[in-house]
């Protein structure tokens, strides 16, 4: 089964064609990644550069293997060093929509945090930082350099704030963008706020394809 677990409730589960879709294409397991970046009307909200800069905070990201009969823990980081290390790599490619390209610089390690900051391009982000006017915009992504199959994966994070910003976990088949490779794809995506509660949208998608 596939499920999606908040704060010790279990909020979604699939099994079925869902399953059976993701153990016939994502036999090679699938990459955990982190993101925040901007949205628009289509998708996320109203995104408003005032806002700047914005940040998702992790605390420890925990993988537990199945064996078969129940989960052994294989590893967890919790980002004690000054730099990531060798289970990670920064992405440097375009967010979703188009709207800021990620970039290592706007990961910041601090105090047994990882801190992926959304912030104008012309501003990099440090541990004492302060904004400046926003013109163009830059994202993070992070996200394990191996790709792993069955198994527990588990986070704790902060999501970053504010309407038209999405700020995601999610494992990612390697390749799933292309046209000829079966996308797999499995999300917990904050994707803006409810504007009358002020609460967080939270989406929990198993997207296929």
């Amino acid at each position: 089964y596939l499920a999606w677990i908040v704060d010790s409730t279990e909020i979604r589960r699939e099994t079925g064609a869902v399953l059976r879709d993701f153990e016939e294409h994502a036999r090679e397991g699938m990459r955990l990644h982190f993101n925040v970046w901007p949205g628009d009307s289509s998708f996320g909200g109203k995104f408003d550069e005032h806002d700047l800069p914005v940040y998702q905070y992790i605390d420890w990201v925990r993988y537990s293997a199945f064996d078969g009969s129940g989960f052994s823990e294989q590893w967890v980081e919790t980002f004690d060093g000054d730099s990531l290390s060798s289970r990670w790599f920064a992405a440097t490619w375009a967010s979703p929509l188009g709207h800021s390209t990620h970039r290592a610089s706007n990961i910041v390690l601090h105090g047994g945090l990882a801190v992926l900051a959304l912030t104008a391009e012309s501003f990099v982000p440090s541990r004492s930082s302060l904004l400046l006017p926003a013109v163009a915009v830059a994202s993070a992504e992070l996200a394990t350099v191996s790709a792993y199959r069955y198994g527990r994966f588990e986070a704790s994070i902060q999501f970053a704030e504010h309407d038209g910003i999405i700020s995601s976990f999610f494992m990612w088949k390697p390749d799933s963008e292309k046209s000829d490779v079966n996308w797999n794809e499995l999300d917990y995506e904050k994707v803006g706020l409810e504007l009358a509660s002020r609460k967080c949208k939270l989406q929990l998608n198993a997207i296929i394809g």
